[in-house]
C-alpha cells in the first residue's frame, strides 16, 4: 500500500507541476482515498494538501480555501495531541499557508512572511511554487504588476535550480502579456 501511496502521489505530483491539472486528479485521489482508508501508511495529510495545490491552480479558490482549512485544523490537532506522525513537515507547512493566503486575497506582507519561510524550509523546486501562488493571488485579486513580477521572480529562480516548473511559468507569464496587451488580466 505505501508503494501505492507513494506512486498514486509522486505521479499526480508531477503531473501538477508540468500543468497536467487534469491528468493529475485520479492520482491524487488515489492517494487521498488510501491515506484515509489507511492512515497507518501516511498520516500526515500530504496528498490532500496536494488537492488543495490543484484546486489553487485550477483557480477553483473556494474549494482549495475550504480544504486548506481542514488540512489546517487537522495539522493542528494532531500537534496538540502529541502525533509527530500526523504533522505536517515544516515545508509541507508553507505550502499549506501558501495556498490558504492565495485563496483569502492575503496581503503582500503576508508573502513576503512566507517566500521568506519557504527560503528556509522548502525542498525541491516547492519555492519556485511558493511564489507561482502569490503571483497567482496577485492576479486573481485584479494586481497584474504584482502578479508578473512574482511570475519573473519564480522564473528567475527557477533559472537557478533543477526544476520541471519552468514551462508552466513561462506559460503563464506570456498568457498575463497577451491578455495585458488586450487590456484584461487573466
Amino acid at each position: 500500500v505505501l508503494m501505492e501511496f507513494s506512486g498514486a502521489y509522486n505521479l499526480g505530483a508531477l503531473q501538477s507541476l508540468i500543468d497536467a491539472l487534469e491528468a493529475a486528479w485520479p492520482h491524487v485521489q488515489r492517494a487521498a482515498d488510501l491515506a484515509v482508508r489507511r492512515p497507518d501508511v501516511m498520516a500526515r495529510p500530504v496528498a490532500r494538501l496536494l488537492q488543495a495545490r490543484l484546486f489553487a491552480y485550477q483557480g477553483r479558490w473556494p474549494e482549495a480555501a475550504r480544504l486548506a482549512a481542514e488540512i489546517s485544523d487537522t495539522h493542528h490537532r494532531a500537534r496538540q495531541a502529541g502525533q509527530a506522525d500526523a504533522c505536517l513537515l515544516p515545508n509541507e507547512e508553507v505550502l499549506l499557508d501558501a495556498v490558504r493566503l492565495a485563496a483569502d486575497d492575503g496581503p503582500a506582507h503576508g508573502w513576503a512572511e512566507i517566500e521568506a519561510r519557504s527560503r528556509v524550509a522548502s525542498v525541491e523546486q516547492q519555492a519556485i511554487e511558493i511564489i507561482e501562488l502569490h503571483a497567482l493571488s496577485a492576479l486573481r485579486r485584479g494586481l497584474g504588476a504584482e502578479g508578473r513580477d512574482a511570475l519573473l521572480r519564480a522564473l528567475a529562480l527557477a533559472a537557478h535550480m533543477p526544476n520541471i516548473m519552468e514551462p508552466r511559468l513561462r506559460k503563464r507569464l506570456a498568457s498575463l502579456d497577451r491578455a495585458a496587451e488586450g487590456g484584461a488580466l487573466l
